[in-house]
């Protein structure tokens, strides 16, 4: 269910109840904050946990706003260019290709205004989605090969918040936005999702698993994961 709520400090915020939600979790979605959490929960529970998670979100949108709007992103595998265009000046046009994909930004879009970092935010997702396949599934399969796990089948997902599942039947989803994570991050996220092959839980053993798949680098790469600063909104 989808609802909306006034935060004292973050503004206005989209609430999205869950029914196998368990936990309250937020990122921004165009300029918006956007909670999910149980589909119990009630406006109350969802403003306390506005007020702990305030602090964090306000700090991604400083950090997203300072990185502005690059000309390049250079990412393992491909950089992003933007370049302007005068065939379509009021809009954008893509060129999706690996290792250097294009980003033709119209001669009327402003840039620096909302909008105009709106459509650069969504043309670089775009650009992401569609070599994801190409660019981090070859590697997953790589992975896999040496670990000798054989999960039913791989897909690339549209999510943003969540980077990788793995369902009870062994078929893994690697989040399109894993395009914008160095290779050892996206490795990581991986072998994650390769160790709920054997753990569906995140237990003692779970972790110990991951760990070895990892060579014993989990905590540093979930450490280095959570201080990324990602090239644009998440």
């Amino acid at each position: 269910m989808h609802t909306r709520l006034h935060h004292n400090v973050l503004g206005d915020v989209d609430v999205m109840r869950r029914r196998n939600s368990s936990r309250f979790s937020a990122c921004w979605r165009g300029g918006v904050v956007r909670v999910t959490g149980p589909d119990y929960a009630t406006d109350a529970q969802f403003m306390k946990a506005l007020d702990a998670l305030a602090p964090k979100l306000l700090q991604r949108r400083e950090q997203h706003h300072a990185a502005g709007v690059a000309e390049r992103i250079e990412l393992d595998g491909i950089t992003i260019e933007m370049r302007r265009q005068g065939v379509n000046p009021d809009g954008i046009m893509l060129s999706p290709r690996i290792p250097m994909a294009i980003l033709g930004l119209g001669n009327n879009v402003d840039i620096a205004s909302a909008d105009g970092q709106r459509m650069y935010v969504k043309a670089c997702r775009t650009i992401a989605y569609s070599v994801a396949s190409q660019l981090l599934l070859p590697r997953a399969r790589e992975i896999a090969a040496k670990l000798g796990c054989s999960p039913a089948g791989w897909k690339i997902s549209r999510g943003s918040t969540v980077l990788g599942t793995c369902s009870r039947t062994g078929l893994i989803s690697i989040s399109y936005m894993c395009v914008f994570l160095p290779a050892a991050l996206r490795d990581y996220i991986v072998c994650h999702e390769l160790a709920h092959l054997t753990h569906m839980d995140h237990s003692e053993a779970f972790h110990r698993l991951l760990d070895a798949y990892l060579g014993g680098e989990e905590q540093r790469l979930v450490k280095e994961l959570r201080n990324y600063r990602w090239p644009i909104p998440r």
